[in-house]
């Protein structure tokens, strides 16, 4: 049996952006690397916020 490793909450958000389809919709397409950086950004930022928020939800 090989032994997983765990992933911290930060690669497990980089990894969802990665599979975010958020950028097909976007009004800005195509869009520079400063507006990118600062999407991507934004969007680990909300998926800790949420994956913290859910967590504490649940435990109660």
């Amino acid at each position: 049996m090989t032994q997983e490793k765990k992933l911290s909450l930060s690669m497990k958000a980089k990894i969802a952006n990665g599979r975010s389809r958020a950028c097909a919709k976007c009004n800005h397409r195509p869009c520079g690397a400063a507006l990118s950086a600062i999407c991507s950004q934004a969007f680990i930022e909300g998926f800790k916020k949420g994956y913290k928020t859910h967590n504490k939800e649940i435990n109660r």
